[in-house]
């Protein structure tokens, strides 16, 4: 009869842990430190700051902005790191090198865009009049003043740059000049240089 007797308590133990309320099996298992080291809230605004972070990247990624919306973004991602792993019951200093690591690498990717939309920034303009400054072209027909040249296979009206004012000698069909200006769809255009001509 015994044996049935601790057998029954071993049923009765099992049922009771079943039927026990959450807190009792946590206290039971020695993991109610742990229940009470996580915190859903602040876990939950570390991974938000970290979405937010990650689509401010993004965005500068696309559309630079030369830093105004990565720099935040940067930002964010490093608060919600260490939000996040506070949240879920990592120490500070874990928290810490985990913002640092992850700031830094999101630092040189927006460091790299940045770079690249200056560099975007600088760059000469490639189509329209603009394009024609400094450019060589062909006297067609020649007035005192004013004439015709060909720059880069199109037909230009032109005038004497104020530049070439010196330049006693007129301009005759064939001469080579340069672009200095540009007036509306009139370029202004002064007499080439020798070396301007073989390059």
């Amino acid at each position: 009869m015994p044996l049935r007797r601790s057998g029954s308590r071993r049923t009765a133990d099992r049922r009771t842990a079943i039927h026990a309320s959450p807190q009792s099996i946590y206290e039971r298992a020695g993991l109610l430190a742990c229940r009470e080291a996580y915190d859903v809230a602040m876990t939950a605004l570390g991974v938000s700051l970290l979405l937010v972070g990650a689509v401010l990247i993004l965005i500068e990624a696309h559309v630079p902005t030369l830093g105004v919306l990565g720099g935040p973004g940067v930002a964010a991602l490093g608060v919600g790191v260490v939000l996040a792993v506070l949240g879920l019951g990592g120490g500070v200093v874990l928290g810490v090198v985990a913002a640092l690591l992850l700031a830094g690498t999101a630092g040189g990717v927006l460091a790299v865009t940045v770079g690249k939309g200056v560099a975007v920034r600088r760059r000469s303009v490639r189509a329209g009049p603009e394009s024609l400054l400094g450019r060589v072209g062909t006297v067609r027909s020649w007035n005192e003043v004013t004439g015709s040249v060909q720059v880069d296979g199109a037909l230009w009206r032109a005038r004497r740059s104020a530049m070439d004012d010196e330049d006693e000698e007129g301009l005759h069909p064939g001469d080579a000049v340069v672009v200095d200006h540009l007036d509306g769809l009139t370029v202004r255009v002064r007499r080439a240089e020798e070396w301007e001509v073989t390059r």
